[in-house]
Formats: structure tokens, sequence, C-alpha cells
């Protein structure tokens, strides 16, 4: 009779290493804050100019204000490295998830052109692993944004 518990118990360790399970929140990229020989107009153009160009749709542009506010939605296959999610990109379901990434780039005058603060976000549901369960609300503590994105504006303001 000890056998059985043990081998349900060995059974259900099994199950469970097998899983790949979604681990702690990844860690969001620090506001990335470049200077720019741009004045705050033009690094808005530049910085709108860039993020369509990576498939981007601009949400707010105001040049003269020094704002843009750009987002995409892709499933986590077609992300790229945009993103990175707390759950392993092979579990199953994972790659179906839709992921919208935010980018957020406020362009401020200074002597020499423009101080630029570029910031993101990823906003993710929890994939249901292959499992038919009522599906969970989109969160920003599912993934955050890879960096890709704020480095490429970045060098579009260069």
């Amino acid at each position: 009779m000890t056998r059985f518990p043990r081998f349900v118990t060995t059974l259900l360790t099994a199950a469970l290493a097998a899983c790949q399970m979604p681990g702690p929140k990844p860690p969001q990229p620090s506001p990335l804050t470049i200077k720019s020989a741009r004045k705050p107009a033009e690094a808005v153009q530049a910085a709108a100019r860039s993020l369509v160009a990576d498939g981007f749709d601009i949400k707010t542009s105001d040049a003269a204000g020094g704002i843009l506010i750009a987002s995409k939605t892709a499933t986590l296959d077609k992300a790229g490295d945009y993103i990175v999610c707390r759950w392993p990109r092979t579990a199953p379901g994972a790659p179906g998830v839709d992921t919208e990434v935010t980018v957020r780039v406020v362009a401020q005058a200074s002597d020499s052109g423009s101080d630029v603060v570029i910031t993101s976000s990823a906003k993710s549901a929890m994939p249901n692993f292959g499992v038919k369960l009522q599906s969970t609300d989109a969160s920003t503590d599912n993934c955050a944004t890879g960096g890709l994105a704020e480095r490429h504006v970045a060098d579009a303001l260069k």
C-alpha cells in the first residue's frame, strides 16, 4: 500500500517538472535618457519614423509639445525581441498570446537640442498552457519590453 502513494507522488513530481510554469515577472528596462542635437519637434518626428518602421502605430503625437506614444500588438511568436515574458516561449499556448508594447517618447528643449526620455511597457494576458480555462485579463505583470524599440528610437535620434 505504501507503493501507491509513493508512485503518485513521483508521478505528480515528474508532471510538475515537465510543465513549463511561469516564473517571476521579468524586469522592466529603465527609462532611456539621451541628448539629441535635434529640436524636440524634430526628435518626435524622427522617433515616429523609427517606430513606424518597426511596425508600431502612432497613438498620440504632439511634435510641438515633444510627446509621442506608439503601440504595437503582436502574438509572442511574432513579437521577437521586443518583449520578454515570465513563461518560456515554448510553453503550450504561449506563442498565440497577444501582447501590446507601448513606447513613450518625451523630448524637452535644452541648450544643445533636446533631452529625450524613452520609456516602454508591455501588457499581455497569461497563456492557458493548453488547458481550457477562463482566460486571464491582460496585465503588465506578465511581460516586459526587451529594450529593442527604445534602442532603435535612440539610434534614430543620434
